[in-house]
């Protein structure tokens, strides 16, 4: 189920066209002809990816019968969309194999299961060598790193101990913490709901507010009480830092428990965007939106044909040509900064899985400008979530904690306008720091050959000197 909708940004990704006004040139009604690509596709298959463009152009002329009837038309196709068991070929569950690959790196490694007040089950993966630790008078400062979307714990080990920040903060004596969102595969179970079948849509029902409010926290408070320390340092890449402002803007308590976070690539206003993704979501949102329900589909994958063809319609009809060949590296690897030899650990890492209202969150924040909670669209669920409709934006100014910014101008994601906007409304910055290279994309904060020069050992730096600053003042 994993690979479920993620072609939806495949695709995407890789076929941006870029506008004067807002990063997309949309084509106007009428314009768009889908070229035939039905080799190998069974009658109902090839009927369904010709009637998809008859759903497109209702909705970019504006014919909101036509859409419905458009809809109405492909339902018959819904078997198209129905999940299927994948045959497992690995031997271990997926949140013991990073466990796993930590140990074959060399490195001690044990694997952690929490509960979140929800129910969520996830697991954490601790590089610490635990029976060293114990008994000791000179405990190692914990270290917590939280991943991006569509990513896991992984993506932290990826390029191994030369390279992986991972790695390089144990070397560093940190006793180093990797967070699994819900939802991920590693952190895919639940104490009463399954994430397939008659409750994969209860299970799924969670945007980036629950994994802010329930996930960090019930991870951070496990690691404290673990360790017995009462602080730690956040690390939080992508939609890792978004989960920490929504965390520490709705839980403030929890700036106590945090030394320092350092805020890579951080994606809080994305209003100045340019990642196809996004602009897509924001274009097609309600169209989107409307098909998704349609065929009941909850979380990201990348086997359910329907969503793969209803993405690459939508992609072809930005461009009006065929997309790039449907290939998850265009995706994750658009990049010039990547190590070729290092590609067969990274397609360990990537990709991963997500609920739909992730995306839809993050979606709802570009087109409103605003970060703030997931609006439901509906005033009474707002209200019994959030307690007015439509929800407020996060109050940032409640974020107290020492954080250290890294971006970069090349980042498609998160755009130096939308960075400047975070640290104008945050109270304590202690850095901004720019990546001193050109063409260091979003991905490139991970998976670069240059990421230890000019990202990891400058992490390593904030960190010490965040220790020497506290140890002075706690004396």
């Amino acid at each position: 189920m994993w690979l479920k909708v993620l072609h939806f940004l495949i695709v995407c990704i890789s076929t941006l066209s870029i506008d004067t006004a807002n990063g997309v040139e949309w084509p106007q009604c009428g314009e768009f002809v889908f070229p035939k690509d039905d080799t190998n596709l069974s009658i109902e298959e090839k009927q369904f990816r010709r009637k998809l463009p008859t759903l497109f152009e209702s909705y970019d002329c504006g014919n909101a019968f036509d859409v419905e009837e458009a809809l109405k038309s492909l339902e018959k196709f819904q078997n198209l969309t129905s999940e299927k068991k994948c045959s497992e070929t690995q031997t271990l569950s997926p949140s013991l194999e990073i466990t796993k690959r930590i140990q074959r790196d060399g490195y001690p490694a044990t694997t952690h299961k929490v509960v979140t007040v929800d129910g969520y089950i996830l697991h954490l993966h601790r590089i610490a060598n635990e029976d060293t630790l114990s008994g000791t008078n000179k405990a190692r400062t914990p270290v917590f790193l939280m991943h991006g979307l569509l990513e896991t714990a992984s993506s932290w080990i990826a390029l191994g101990p030369e390279h992986s920040l991972g790695y390089l903060l144990y070397d560093n004596g940190y006793d180093v913490w990797l967070g699994n969102c819900r939802g991920t595969r590693p952190s895919r179970g639940h104490a009463r709901l399954n994430s397939t079948g008659a409750q994969r849509k209860e299970y799924w029902s969670f945007s980036l507010h629950e994994i802010g409010i329930y996930d960090l926290p019930a991870s951070i408070d496990y690691v404290l009480e673990k360790t017995n320390q009462s602080h730690l340092h956040y690390l939080g890449y992508s939609q890792g830092t978004t989960l920490f402002f929504i965390m520490t803007s709705m839980r403030p308590e929890y700036n106590e428990k945090i030394t320092s976070m350092i805020a890579m690539a951080p994606v809080v206003f994305v209003k100045h965007s340019q990642h196809t993704f996004l602009n897509i979501l924001s274009r097609y949102y309600a169209l989107i939106k409307k098909v998704l329900d349609f065929y009941k589909i909850y979380s990201i994958d990348y086997g359910n044909k329907a969503l793969r063809w209803l993405a690459e319609f939508a992609c072809k009809k930005i461009e009006n040509k065929s997309p790039f060949p449907c290939q998850f590296l265009l995706f994750f690897l658009d990049s010039n900064q990547i190590n070729c030899t290092s590609l067969p650990r990274i397609v360990q890492s990537i990709p991963n899985s997500a609920s739909v209202m992730q995306l839809f969150h993050f979606a709802q924040i570009k087109m409103s400008g605003e970060f703030k909670p997931f609006n439901y669209e509906d005033a009474a669920i707002n209200r019994l979530m959030y307690g007015v409709s439509p929800p407020e934006p996060y109050n940032l100014t409640k974020t107290t904690v020492p954080v250290t910014i890294i971006y970069s101008t090349s980042d498609e994601v998160s755009n130096s306008s939308d960075v400047a906007l975070l640290r104008a409304q945050l109270q304590n910055v202690t850095e901004l720091y720019q990546v001193p290279i050109r063409d260091f994309k979003h991905i490139d904060f991970i998976y670069s050959r240059f990421v230890r020069k000019v990202i990891n050992e400058n992490v390593i730096d904030v960190l010490q000197m965040a220790d020497q600053y506290s140890d002075t003042y706690n004396k």
